[in-house]
């Protein structure tokens, strides 16, 4: 690492990257061009030609700046990640569109210590500035990761966000919620709030940077400084690598364990930032509630009833099926009067509902009525 300072342009998409107080985010406006092999950014050591080429890219996409922000000195202290160590599949990238242009963050699909999420939907980590609502709004928002799958072919998972909560300035942490279930060879990181570090702590930072090609992690880089709500380190990251994972350190098997997100680097100096989650702000997530408080569930089932009880919508115009249990919820997706639900449970005036095919969300109750399952 060095103390320059390579400025990211930002705009062309959302808005201008953010500085203040001597710090640069790691913006997401950012632009990728349309495969690894098209960028022309410095080099690392490591042969990635076995990486070229691995991610579908979604879309095509322009190069707005080849300048960019960075802690990586006159050592990059970066390594490419193997394709085949599934440790690292639910790190992926989070596309933000617009037209043939797409700004670009890293993110990670996380089960949260000691929480649950109300549709049991797939949940992102990432940093709050990669997150815009407007875009989730509209669709424009999607998460692309490959993995092993069973027959030990790579495969891409790709989804789109339908809801998120962010905490931004002076935090930068966000929670998002995908629309499409993980297949079977994907598994989630494990997201632990609270996490206590120290100075001299050893993790890894993790992302996809828009100067080099793939996945690419700093392992065993250190904690400086270590606040309840900062960690400063010296792990080399660089613009693109924003809401990558900050990880403790890496055994040879199991879960990610992910304690913090890429946020900043500071000017002149070999430091980035990472913001921690905490329970404080897991607790304002919305569609989040601590597995110690399970929502209300049907009263057990008697050997003589139905294996599972279903409920018929009521509304003639059709009802709107929600990602939690409030209007205040993102629509997943609507369903048309009389079709037949599978009733999974219950909170408040709200029942949690499988559709026919298979899409899981939250109807109000006042639009139900008991009806016998379909076979």
């Amino acid at each position: 690492m060095n103390g320059h300072l390579k400025w990211a342009i930002g705009g062309a998409v959302i808005g201008v990257g953010l500085y203040y107080s001597g710090i640069t985010s790691l913006s997401f406006s950012d632009l990728w061009p349309t495969s690894p092999n098209d960028n022309n950014g410095p080099q690392n050591s490591v042969d990635r030609s076995a990486y070229q080429n691995t991610l579908k890219w979604p879309v095509e996409t322009g190069i707005l700046s080849k300048v960019y922000a960075t802690s990586v000195g006159a050592r990059d202290d970066r390594v490419s990640i193997m394709m085949f160590d599934a440790r690292f599949d639910p790190v992926g990238q989070l596309f933000i569109y617009k037209g043939k242009n797409a700004g670009r963050c890293s993110a990670t699909l996380v089960e949260i210590d000691g929480y649950k999420d109300t549709s049991g939907r797939p949940l992102l980590a990432t940093a709050g500035h990669c997150v815009n609502r407007n875009a989730i709004q509209a669709g424009l928002t999607q998460f692309v990761t490959n993995y092993v799958g069973g027959d030990g072919k790579i495969q891409t998972y790709s989804a789109h966000v339908i809801d998120a909560k962010r905490d931004y300035v002076p935090n930068d942490r966000a929670i998002l919620v995908l629309n499409t279930p993980l297949p079977a060879g994907l598994k989630p990181a494990k997201l632990i709030p609270d996490y206590k570090l120290q100075a001299g702590n050893n993790v890894s930072a993790l992302g996809y940077p828009a100067d080099l090609a793939g996945l690419q992690a700093h392992f065993s880089c250190e904690v400086r400084q270590a606040h309840p709500y900062k960690i400063n380190t010296n792990c080399d990251i660089v613009s693109g690598q924003s809401g990558g994972p900050l990880t403790l350190s890496l055994g040879d098997k199991g879960q990610l364990a992910v304690v913090a997100t890429n946020s900043q680097v500071v000017h002149t100096s070999e430091i980035a930032i990472h913001d921690p989650y905490t329970a404080s702000f897991l607790n304002t997530v919305h569609f989040l509630y601590k597995s110690d408080d399970e929502p209300t569930r049907a009263a057990p089932k008697q050997p003589s009833q139905p294996e599972k009880e279903c409920v018929a919508v009521t509304a003639k115009s059709g009802l709107n099926i929600r990602s939690g249990p409030s209007a205040s919820f993102a629509k997943v997706t609507s369903v048309t009067y009389n079709t037949t639900l599978t009733d999974l449970g219950i909170k408040g005036d709200w029942h949690s509902v499988r559709l026919p095919n298979g899409v899981e969300g939250w109807a109000h109750g006042g639009y139900l009525k008991s009806a016998p399952c379909q076979r």
